[in-house]
């Protein structure tokens, strides 16, 4: 779901989905960790927002699990 990709320039930015870039970064190392916390901050904040929704619905779902990220 987000990666880093090395620009022209030398920068590193880090996309959304291949679609959205959400910030560049001077480092790939600053970029990988930044990716990494965003990966983090997904899985917890979809995991979340899935528990509370089957707590009203939980009937419905029929694949609760989050989509796979990089």
């Amino acid at each position: 779901m987000f990666e880093v990709r090395e620009e022209k320039d030398g920068s590193f930015a880090v996309w959304i989905a291949g679609r959205e870039r959400v910030a560049m970064l001077r480092s790939q190392e600053a970029a990988d960790a930044l990716v990494d916390a965003l990966e983090d901050a997904w899985d917890d904040a979809f995991l979340r927002a899935v528990a509370e929704t089957q707590e009203e619905f939980g009937a419905d779902f029929i694949d609760p699990l989050p989509p796979t990220t990089n």
